[in-house]
């Protein structure tokens, strides 16, 4: 179903699947993966309203908690939500989300960067690079977890040119919900 072209009758066939499971004595547990599934189709079909209930309910279930907070972030971003989108992608960091951990370090210098915190910015974009190489290197890694890693490097490696970033990545502190230096060193 999510291999379709056809995102909108994906999402009815998602709703209807859910309705005749919770309607035979479901629980929310069982219809957790059709919700994020749904959640993740409403959310390309621009139903951010439908998408943010879905991937909410997925949460509430306990169902692919760290990708639910980073999709949910996304959505965030897009509707100029900044702290609540930072709240989310700082979710999918602390989660078992190993494969999104790195993606959302990119948004988050992404955010920083927008708020004119370059040191925030910076060490937000080392860790992501940091993550994305170590996954690489990674035994079992799938094929959409290494393009991920790869476009994360891509994308860093922009921000970061010029700068010792496997030693900034060692730098990397949280203070207050934002990214502080500890003791920084940049490469001369």
């Amino acid at each position: 179903i999510l291999g379709s072209k056809d995102d909108q009758a994906a999402s009815m066939i998602y709703q209807r699947l859910i309705q005749m499971k919770l309607a035979r004595g479901g629980t929310e547990q069982d219809v957790a993966p059709y919700r994020f599934a749904l959640g993740r189709l409403l959310q390309r079909t621009k139903d951010s309203a439908g998408a943010r209930e879905q991937l909410t309910k997925s949460i509430a279930s306990d169902f692919n908690i760290g990708a639910s907070h980073f999709f949910l972030g996304l959505a965030d971003l897009e509707e100029g939500k900044r702290d609540e989108a930072r709240g989310h992608f700082l979710e999918v960091i602390g989660s078992d989300a190993v494969g999104l951990r790195a993606a959302a370090h990119v948004y988050l210098g992404k955010l920083a960067q927008s708020e004119k915190d370059s040191d925030g910015s910076v060490q937000a974009f080392a860790a992501a690079r940091s993550l994305a190489r170590a996954r690489l290197g990674e035994a079992g890694v799938g094929a959409a977890s290494q393009e991920l890693s790869n476009q994360v490097i891509a994308s860093t490696g922009k921000q970061l040119k010029g700068l010792d970033h496997d030693d900034l990545a060692l730098n990397v502190g949280f203070s207050a919900g934002k990214y502080r230096y500890f003791s920084p060193r940049i490469s001369q």
